[in-house]
């Protein structure tokens, strides 16, 4: 049996362009961040309504391989790529992607370091009154060309500081930095996209999302890259995608966390992609009324000494009613891209997040998160996900609809095998076996949003009826001695506890192991 690869604690966790423009995809979880700004939610009681986002009345003309994808069309509306960006989704993710054979117009191509970094774009996004209220000032800016009130900027450098160590505001500007090459901004060092995701711009969250996994550890990249699909490293193959000194999480020195630290910045960046713009301050975080200190805590809610003071939703909380109901949902966690290609700062920005529950974001989806990523960290594989509709309305956001389900794909080309999971947006924590749902799963998800990935070389591939796979590329020392999983002893509580014991019992199931519900960790704790 393979090993399964390390650090499951470490978890969570050219300069030319080519014209696009864009409106539309361990053991410590860290990418939730329900506090500063936490994303509350509350669905209502009305039965959900299928949106099929991409299904219309009529089917409309079906995409050619040889022109770019729809959401790439789409993209070319509003912002324009960097030539390797584009070049590198073309190469290697569109040709495993489906087709689009309905609503042709809602999903939209985000390339993260494209959309957000490129200095191509600050025309278009300067005119953008959520970017001009960003507050980010590029001091060193010194480009008569580049005409913005206050050299403010709607990107990742748009966020505030997350901690407040001497280093954070270096660590919070890195990304941009990095990406314009300096003062000078004639060259970029990173140019090139982990990730991408497809977003709708009916629901404003992803209904697809997408990266590689890279099988080597962040400190030991080879200096080049192999034809074998197993043993290909995109780090290698593209000089201006990774970097290895991890600096946007604090750098591998005495100062920062390494490639497995959290993101220096505390805030995420705004997306504009969709109906509407949505910034990290997405939802509803107070109760209706102005409601005294002492109305507030006899209430059950929560009092903040912030602004004065003011009533709140208690983040502490998990329910819908008094707490904060639904968290910012990392469609591409952002321990992966961290672990794997030292970019974790890339993830935070709203056109990769989805209208997750709480519970949902902090145990049984997060346990599928670390074991792909502990896999992954070995075993070259394709991960794909997104929300799944039917959608219903929040009455704590009103614009971003709650998705009925999430689900995840994850692609082994060597072994020419899918695996395929379907995860209810529901407010219980425990994992169950039917979430696996294999070539079922897969064609609910095209038959309900209008795609079709026939012709591709994950339709044509083995779907086992379960996902006993995982349990067979894991043994039990391997995931103790290196993933950091195993099981809970019955006595230890908290997130952490659930983020090692979780993802443990998630393979056992998958190996058709009994679990007892007094073997699982309470989650969410």
């Amino acid at each position: 049996m393979a090993a399964v690869l390390k650090l499951a604690l470490l978890m969570h966790c050219s300069w030319s362009t080519v014209n696009a423009q864009v409106v539309f995809t361990g053991g410590v979880h860290h990418h939730h961040h329900y506090h500063r700004g936490t994303s509350n939610m509350k669905a209502s009681q009305s039965q959900p309504q299928q949106q099929k986002l991409f299904r219309a009345n009529v089917v409309h003309s079906i995409e050619d391989d040889d022109e770019p994808d729809f959401p790439t069309k789409n993209a070319q509306k509003q912002y324009q790529f960097y030539t390797d960006d584009i070049a590198r989704y073309n190469k290697e993710f569109k040709p495993l992607l489906p087709k689009i054979v309905g609503n042709e117009s809602d999903a939209v191509l985000f390339l993260p370091i494209s959309y957000h970094l490129n200095p191509s774009n600050f025309p278009a996004l300067v005119g953008k009154e959520v970017c001009k209220n960003s507050g980010a000032q590029l001091k060193w800016n010194k480009d008569p060309s580049v005409k913005m009130p206050n050299w403010d900027y709607c990107g990742f450098n748009g966020r505030s500081c997350y901690s407040d160590d001497q280093t954070c505001e270096s660590r919070c500007a890195q990304d941009i930095e990095q990406a314009f090459g300096g003062e000078s901004r004639s060259t970029s060092s990173i140019q090139i996209s982990p990730y991408f995701t497809w977003y709708s711009q009916s629901a404003n969250q992803p209904v697809m999302s997408g990266f590689w996994t890279n099988p080597f550890d962040s400190n030991k990249w080879p200096a080049s890259s192999s034809s074998s699909i197993s043993l290909y490293n995109p780090c290698a193959e593209h000089s201006n995608m990774c970097d290895p000194t991890c600096a946007d999480t604090g750098g591998l020195g005495d100062n920062g966390n390494g490639c497995a630290g959290e993101r220096a910045c505390g805030t995420f960046a705004t997306c504009a992609l969709g109906s509407a713009k949505i910034g990290q301050s997405w939802a509803k975080l107070r109760p209706s009324g102005n409601l005294s200190e002492d109305a507030c805590k006899a209430g059950g809610y929560r009092w903040s000494t912030w602004e004065g003071g003011y009533c709140g939703y208690d983040s502490s909380v998990f329910d819908c009613d008094k707490g904060r109901c639904y968290d910012r949902g990392h469609l591409v966690p952002s321990g992966a891209v961290g672990a794997m290609f030292g970019r974790s700062g890339e993830t935070f920005s709203m056109c990769n997040i989805g209208a997750q529950t709480a519970v949902l974001n902090e145990c049984k989806w997060m346990y599928l998160e670390q074991v792909a990523e502990c896999l992954g960290r070995q075993h070259k594989i394709l991960v794909l996900g997104g929300a799944h509709g039917p959608y219903s309305h929040s009455l704590r956001m009103s614009e971003v609809p709650k998705p009925e389900y999430f689900w995840k794909l994850m692609y082994f080309p060597d072994l020419n095998k899918v695996l395929f999971w379907t995860m209810t947006n529901d407010d219980s924590g425990t994992y169950v076996a039917e979430s696996y749902t294999g070539r079922a799963g897969l064609n609910r998800l095209e038959s309900e949003n209008g795609i079709s990935f026939d012709g591709t070389a994950i339709a044509a591939a083995d779907f086992p009826s379960d996902c006993e796979l995982i349990h067979t590329l894991s043994t039990v020392d391997d995931l103790s001695g290196t993933c950091g999983f195993r099981a809970w002893d019955g006595k230890e509580t908290g997130h952490k506890v659930a983020a090692i014991s979780g993802p443990f019992n998630l393979i056992r199931t998958c190996g058709n192991d009994k679990v007892a519900s007094k073997e699982w960790a309470p989650c969410p704790a």
